[in-house]
Parts: C-alpha cells; structure tokens; sequence
C-alpha cells in the first residue's frame, strides 16, 4: 500500500506541476503566433504597398488572458504609435473573459490612403496561414 500512495503523490505532483507551467507555454507561443501573423501580414502586401507603413498605416497584436491585457505589440513607422494599439485596446471587453486569445489588426490612418478591402484581404489570407502552418509550430495537441 506504501508504493500505491507513493504513486499517487507523484501522479499528483506531476500534474500540479502541469497546471503551473501550462499559462507561461500557452503565453510564449501566443506571443510567437501573433508577432509571426503581423510579419508574414507585412510580408504579403505588393509593391504598391510596400511604403504603407511610412505612410501612417500600423500592423499590431494585442495578447488577452482572462479579459485582462497581456500585452499589446504595434508595427508603425519609426517615432510614431499609429492607431493600431488604440484599436486593439478597444477591442479587449469584446473577447472571453476566460482563457486565451490574441487579435492581429491593421490600423490606417489617414483612411483615404489606404484600401480597407485590400487590407481585409492580408488579414484573411495570414488567419489562413497561420491556422494551416503556424499553429502547429508553436502549440502541440497532448
């Protein structure tokens, strides 16, 4: 019976251990996800688009857990904030109050530079991206 309760308090052990190291792996491959999703979104625009950072447009992601703001990471031209970050900052009461989840958003300011539709598209192609290549990368099922 000695062995039985030893077993068990490893069993116990290991699974105490699981729960206390699951939110920091969870966190660390969200953060790789999502700043992979902003550059490989960067990535896909052509070569009309290519000056659109310089030209106001942001490229951002915002990492949520438990409805709390984890972090919030923005692409802009160098000395600016752009309006991505305030974007995805608004965004945080509309997302699950329990668990993960992480926004990738394209902010453009001004508007009339910029193509919403075309922009739509990036973000569409890069959800695609990563669900059938990045998140296998960074996360594995148990």
């Amino acid at each position: 019976m000695k062995h039985l309760k030893k077993n068990s308090e490893k069993i116990d052990g290991a699974f105490s251990r699981f729960r206390a190291a699951k939110d920091e792996v969870i966190r660390r491959g969200m953060y790789k996800l999502l700043e992979e999703a902003v550059q490989y979104a960067l990535m896909m625009h052509d070569e009309r688009h290519q000056k659109h950072v310089e030209m106001g447009d942001t490229y951002g992601w915002m990492l949520v857990h438990n409805g709390a703001i984890e972090e919030v990471a923005v692409v802009a031209a160098p000395g600016e904030q752009g309006d991505a970050a305030d974007g995805l900052k608004s965004k945080a009461s509309e997302l699950p109050k329990n668990g993960w989840a992480g926004i990738v958003m394209a902010g453009m300011r001004p508007s009339s530079y910029f193509a919403v539709s075309y922009e739509e598209d990036i973000l569409s192609t890069t959800a695609g991206y990563l669900k059938w290549n990045g998140f296998n990368k960074y996360f594995r099922q148990l």
